[in-house]
């Protein structure tokens, strides 16, 4: 957020579901509802967001889509024509990498904008 603030930027701050960590054998109902109770997270992560971003002059864009992170972030940024992509990431080595896959890297490594990774808090 200063760094939008700074540069006068308007920010677009993107929660994607992460479709493919949800399992697909629930009945069609129950896995309504896990969408539901996805996006309802969502909202509210980027009202708290958006707040945020209101409280030193920002007036955040929110998106919610729901897919692979890394290729929502990149089709997003893409379909904004956005200038950057600032994007957070957990510091993960290892096994954990590993096993988990970096959303970060994929960014980086498949976007044609270009990429600011800050680490987050652990």
């Amino acid at each position: 957020m200063e760094i939008a603030k700074e540069l006068h930027a308007n920010p677009i701050v993107l929660y994607v579901v992460n479709e493919s960590s949800i399992p697909t054998m629930p009945p069609d109902a129950m896995l309504s509802d896990v969408y539901s109770f996805l996006y309802s997270l969502g909202e509210e992560v980027l009202e708290k967001i958006a707040l945020e971003g209101k409280k030193i002059g920002l007036e955040i864009k929110k998106v919610i889509e729901a897919g692979i992170p890394s290729e929502k972030i990149i089709e997003v940024a893409e379909k904004e024509h956005c200038k950057i992509i600032v994007l957070g990431t957990h510091g993960r080595s290892g096994l954990r990498k590993l096993i988990l896959g970096s959303t970060a890297e994929r960014v980086i490594r498949h976007s044609k904008i270009p990429v600011l990774v800050v680490r987050g808090h652990d």
